[in-house]
């Protein structure tokens, strides 16, 4: 019998053994798997055994991976010349079939998706005779699994899947291995997409257009992590940790910022999923400004110069121990 077995043909032999002389007509009465009376003609030699082929009964049985069934196939002899009932029976049980690899197990299910991971559960197929040893879980980045395949045993059906990238649509497609080996995949390919991110940091920002009260910040579109970036945090403030005069814009263009004042620059992106890590920090100085006294106070003052009819910004200068600075 061979692993692709499924069914066999039980035949059984009738057969009545004499060492006596005679010739007598009597009855094999079948009992047990097969049932009802065959009459022959029994015949002998004193000293001699003879054997008699009285009936052949066959039927055909399906196979199973636990074996069985079990039959009793039994006889006794009627119409014998000196009155004798002889009788006789015997068991047979369906040998096991042999195992073979399992079955295909059902489309994968998803669980606990994350932007970098994934539980894949598989259904436990037929294991046809022997148990299962392990799991084989594909990942691919195509329906036909031809692009970014990744293979993952396990000794079980249930299993995490690591090391994913973000917003990404992955197939996957299980198989079982036991004594006979490998399996058939999953019938069915099933997919899922990890998770979107927050926007990765921009790179630092520059600053340009610089005056005493404004500038402007430009930067650069960082990873969105998946979903559309819409929109950005510029933040200001007068010492390196941000806890000094922070200020926060939602494009480049800084305003009321204090002359001749050192600020700190950083920027980040922010995206449905939420806000993104700061860039690295950047520093610039606005232009010195004038003094003037207002109600008793020093406040800072715009210098405005005339240039082609029009009022313009005037960067003012001052003269240091090392001549003239801003």
């Amino acid at each position: 019998m061979s692993a692709s077995t499924t069914s066999v043909t039980v035949t059984v032999y009738y057969y009545v053994q004499t060492s006596e002389r005679f010739a007598d007509d009597q009855t094999l009465n079948l009992t047990g798997g097969f049932s009802g009376p065959v009459g022959y003609r029994a015949t002998g030699t004193n000293g001699q055994t003879t054997t008699i082929h009285v009936a052949t009964r066959s039927f055909s049985v399906g196979t199973s991976y636990s074996g069985g069934p079990s039959y009793t196939f039994g006889a006794y002899v009627s119409g014998a010349y000196n009155g004798a009932a002889p009788s006789h029976s015997r068991g047979y049980t369906v040998p096991a079939r042999p195992p073979s690899p399992p079955g295909a197990p059902a489309a994968a299910k998803f669980s606990n998706v994350t932007s970098s991971s994934v539980r894949v559960t598989s259904s436990v197929p037929a294991t046809n005779g022997a148990s299962i040893l392990e799991y084989r879980f594909r990942r691919s980045l195509n329906s036909n699994y031809s692009s970014g395949v990744v293979d993952t045993s396990h000794n079980g059906h249930i299993r995490d899947l690591t090391g994913l990238s973000r917003a990404t649509r992955y197939y996957v497609a299980v198989q079982a291995r036991n004594s006979a080996g490998w399996g058939p995949w999953s019938t069915t390919s099933a997919n899922f997409t990890t998770a979107a991110t927050a926007p990765d940091a921009p790179a630092k920002p520059t600053v340009g257009s610089i005056l005493p009260d404004s500038a402007v910040v430009a930067y650069a579109a960082p990873n969105n992590g998946g979903s559309s970036i819409t929109g950005y945090d510029v933040q200001i403030a007068t010492n390196s940790g941000f806890t000094t005069g922070a200020q926060t814009f939602t494009s480049g263009t800084l305003s009321g910022l204090a002359p001749s004042t050192t600020y700190y620059v950083r920027v980040r992106a922010k995206n449905a999923v939420g806000a993104g890590t700061w860039s690295p920090t950047a520093t610039f100085d606005t232009l010195a400004g004038a003094k003037v006294k207002v109600a008793g106070a020093w406040v800072d003052a715009k210098v405005f110069v005339k240039v082609g009819g029009a009022w313009k910004t005037a960067k003012v200068w001052r003269r240091g121990p090392d001549g003239w600075e801003l």
